[in-house]
């Protein structure tokens, strides 16, 4: 790697606006110039002759990007498919699954928001029983693991628990290979949402074997929008149906050889719809920025989790607060407790309020977030990042304190939104 990581790496080979400081990687991620410039190369091909590309082509690029993503997550392919995103790959799962009145559902507490909504809606529609899995985010691995297991315990009924790599937010690292395992002992299905996953930790679906696992790849793998991978179990397949329902739709009932049902989930997954397939055609771009430009998956790792460390030490210190580190497992985001003392009440006030100065005064991102009474703040260390981005982070956070004080004074001029904006706490 000739040009090393940090602000160097990402005046060369990022695109953001001048004098944005982008400490929020893990909400949308950020890809490198040359794999967006590959993505509009894919999208003039299909372009270039419709008919042939999405009748005809479109089948072996999904075949070779899957393979390529493979080896990244250590699974099979074709037990891969390509979705936009993690949200949607939940989506088609959990509203394929031949659901019964009364079936319960385990998730735990630190469930992604949109999540927690499909989960609401299966309730309404499905008549399923929601059973939520308190996490402690101040608790060690195995404390949270007893929660699942006396949840499970005392619901040995439930048909599938839904789990996470790392939670949005407060980001903690969940012990979810265990977790796996203590479903699979008690012949629980299991969901793993790793939208903060792939890139962020090292993944072996192999030895996890999970029965479904989800992971974006426009986040920690730097891919473009909108671009995640879904893993399926060879014995779930046939139940999985893409959303929307394509024309390529095979009925689980319909009798196929054992080579056909091997590619019923690929292809059922690679036409989708008439829609933009680039983002998902560039992984192999993407994989190849990852080894020859920065060096390999190992050297992104080592370079995130160190920046992260320091970034945290130094977060901490200036802001005199502590963060969150409870399971030993290095990652990239780290999180720690927002220093202002502030009636829960008022929380989503300040949110709205302190979201709105850091992306429309201040050219930065920190997502705030409250859980269990208490204000939280996420950081990213990405590649493109040092510690001198995080310095003008916590500026920024000492600047937004300043504007509220000053907004509590006069509430009716500065706490109108200036904006349109996103409902609070989407997405992280």
């Amino acid at each position: 790697m000739t040009v090393p990581f940090g602000r160097e790496f990402r005046e060369k080979y990022f695109a953001f606006e001048d004098g944005v400081v982008e400490l929020n990687h893990g909400s949308y991620g950020a890809a490198p110039t040359q794999v967006i410039e590959a993505q509009m190369e894919h999208i003039k091909q299909k372009h270039a002759f419709p008919n042939r590309y999405l009748r005809y082509e479109l089948f072996d690029i999904s075949k070779k990007c899957r393979q390529a993503i493979s080896t990244t997550v250590d699974a099979d392919y074709h037990d891969l498919v390509f979705t936009p995103n993690a949200t949607t790959a939940v989506n088609a799962v959990l509203r394929s699954h031949p659901w019964q009145m009364g079936d319960k559902i385990a998730y735990l507490t630190t469930i992604y928001g949109a999540c927690m909504n499909t989960l609401k809606f299966l309730e309404e529609q499905q008549d399923v029983r929601l059973i939520p899995v308190e996490i402690d985010v101040n608790a060690s691995p195995a404390e949270n693991e007893a929660a699942l297991r006396a949840v499970l315990h005392e619901h040995p009924d439930t048909k599938l628990a839904f789990l996470d790599t790392v939670s949005s937010m407060p980001a903690i690292v969940l012990p979810w290979e265990n977790m796996v395992k203590i479903c699979r002992d008690r012949g629980v299905l299991s969901f793993v949402d790793g939208a903060h996953g792939v890139g962020l930790l090292p993944i072996s679906l192999r030895q996890a074997r999970p029965d479904y696992f989800t992971s974006n790849i426009h986040k920690w793998m730097y891919g473009t929008t909108s671009c995640a991978v879904l893993y399926v179990d060879p014995s779930r397949q046939r139940q999985v149906a893409s959303l929307p329902i394509s024309a390529i739709y095979v009925s689980p009932s319909q009798e196929l050889s054992p080579e056909e049902s091997k590619k019923v989930l690929g292809n059922s997954f690679a036409y989708v719809a008439t829609a933009d397939y680039s983002a998902m055609q560039t992984t192999i771009e993407l994989l190849k920025f990852r080894e020859e430009v920065c060096g390999g998956d190992q050297a992104i790792l080592d370079y995130q989790n160190n920046l992260a460390k320091k970034a945290s030490e130094l977060v901490c210190k200036e802001l005199n607060t502590t963060d969150i580190d409870n399971s030993g497992t290095p990652m990239a985001m780290f999180t720690v407790r927002f220093p202002l003392q502030l009636d829960p009440k008022l929380h989503l006030d300040f949110i709205d309020f302190a979201h709105d100065k850091f992306a429309n005064k201040y050219k930065t991102f920190i997502p705030l977030a409250t859980y269990n009474d208490e204000l939280f703040a996420r950081f990213s260390a990405s590649i493109y990042l040092d510690l001198e981005d995080f310095k003008s982070g916590v500026w920024a956070v000492k600047q937004v304190l300043k504007d509220w004080e000053v907004a509590a004074k006069h509430p009716k001029e500065l706490l109108e939104p200036k904006l349109d904006a996103m409902p609070l706490g989407l997405p992280c």
